[in-house]
């Protein structure tokens, strides 16, 4: 049975990010692990989604997002400094530079944040999404692309809640076994 309402999209690309003119590779998903999504759920950029979803299976594509549609613009006010004492076990720091980390705020929220600076007494933290103020282009080949069943969107909303990848290919913890790649940051990063 298919569901209407919502597409299942798997497609092989090249992202590209451009800052201030200059085009950078910065994810590939391939047709051997392709990035895979069902439209209309809230998991996948909304403007990627769009661009996407009217492509034909086995249809090319190269669209740009700009920074606007894609993670906003930088915000330096999302950088914090925080006591490295936070970040240590024993008087051993327990984080390393690049380390994304989960802070939380006083409301119980979760932030990520990658450590861009370790000094004596403070760790430099980023809240900024990686592609925070960067145009995204996007260029590729859609492999599949139909209504999805029910299947494919029970196992999508089963991955949004927690319940695992979904994927089927990752074991039985998710995607925790090491055996998918994290190159993905709209989905459930396994590729299948």
């Amino acid at each position: 049975m298919e569901n209407k309402s919502h597409k299942y999209i798997s497609v092989a690309y090249k992202m590209y990010v451009d800052d201030n003119g200059e085009k950078t590779l910065q994810e590939v998903a391939d047709e051997a692990r392709p990035y895979r999504f069902v439209s209309g759920l809230g998991y996948t950029l909304e403007a990627l989604e769009q661009a996407l979803v009217d492509v034909a299976e086995g249809g090319t594509f190269a669209f740009t997002i700009g920074k606007d549609k894609a993670f906003g613009d930088y915000d330096e006010q999302l950088v914090v400094e925080l006591p490295r004492a936070q970040f240590e076990n024993d008087g051993k720091l327990v984080v390393e530079l690049g380390q994304v980390v989960p802070l939380r705020d006083e409301g119980g929220n979760i932030y990520n944040a990658t450590v861009d600076e370790i000094r004596d007494d403070v760790l430099v933290l980023d809240m900024n999404h990686p592609y925070a103020g960067l145009d995204l282009t996007f260029e590729g080949k859609v492999l599949v692309s139909h209504e999805a069943t029910n299947e494919e969107l029970n196992a999508y909303l089963n991955q949004m809640t927690g319940g695992g990848c979904g994927c089927g290919h990752c074991g039985g913890d998710g995607c925790g076994d090491g055996g998918c790649s994290s190159d993905h940051h709209h989905g459930c990063n396994c590729g299948h």
